[in-house]
């Protein structure tokens, strides 16, 4: 909210002020929302202060979506949610038919190592989930006409990090499951959770308090952060500081407890 130097006087000479209102665009519902509660508090304040409403005019701007297109609070959360969803399925889905088949026991009777067994799986997991991410990209930006205005390599190194926690969950899943409906449905349940908790489709600062801190240990949330901040805001790695640390910090620690129960079940 800008208020004029001399909005108080104009006030008192009941003269006509202007009031502007700059907004977050990325969200367009939120901001239309937003704006539109700023424009009714301006009137109930203006009828208070001069007794009629038109003395005070709200000239609003929406930064990043001027023009409150959804497409494009759309399209990054819809490359998020892939990741999430593929990485969860390929990961635990694969290791586990393996096991059905008889193919894991017959692998791991060789010189190879559980640990260099699940990284060359993983391995192949990126890279295609990069390329999907990459064709995903290209098609909000050629086809939607979705702005990419910040670095495309940050993004991948963050893409990176954020893999590496999903790349742990699914690989935790193929280790606590028997059958493929089993890692399927536990994937999926998985997924439904972070995308409902990843502010996708709800804003998290409307979610009660105590879903709010459920939040928190969601790595989507951080992710999603991220892939709207890079791609519309121009956002550097200063900028989303608090975000990578989170994503590191999830991505270590599930990623490595998924290793080692792995490496027990296969010894």
């Amino acid at each position: 909210l800008i208020i004029p130097r001399d909005f108080s006087t104009k006030l008192q000479l009941k003269e006509p002020v202007e009031l502007g209102w700059v907004t977050d665009g990325t969200d367009a519902n939120a901001a239309q929302t937003g704006t539109g509660y700023a424009a009714q508090i301006v009137r109930t304040f203006s009828n208070d202060a001069v007794g009629y409403e038109p003395n005070i005019q709200i000239r609003s701007h929406a930064l990043y979506n001027p023009e409150a297109e959804s497409v494009y609070f759309m399209v990054p959360g819809i490359v998020a949610t892939l990741l999430t969803m593929l990485t969860l399925m390929l990961t635990s889905m694969s290791i586990v038919r393996e096991r059905e088949m008889g193919t894991l026991e017959q692998v791991l009777v060789t010189p190879i190592t559980s640990v260099n067994l699940l990284l060359g799986k993983i391995v192949a997991f990126v890279v295609t989930l990069m390329l999907i991410m990459g064709i995903s990209l290209n098609l909000g930006v050629w086809w939607f006409n979705v702005p990419f205005v910040g670095s495309a390599p940050l993004l991948f190194g963050f893409s990176l990090l954020y893999l590496l926690s999903m790349l742990g969950l699914g690989t935790f899943i193929s280790t606590i499951t028997q059958t493929q409906q089993q890692a399927m449905f536990l994937a999926w349940f998985f997924s439904i959770f972070a995308l409902l908790t990843s502010g996708y489709f709800t804003p998290i600062a409307n979610m009660p308090d105590w879903l709010e801190n459920v939040t928190l240990v969601n790595p989507m949330r951080y992710f999603i952060d991220v892939i709207r901040g890079i791609m519309l805001k121009g956002a550097t790695l200063t900028d989303l500081y608090f975000d990578a640390v989170a994503l590191v910090i999830f991505g270590v620690v599930i990623f490595s407890f998924a290793l080692l129960r792995f490496h027990k079940r296969t010894a």
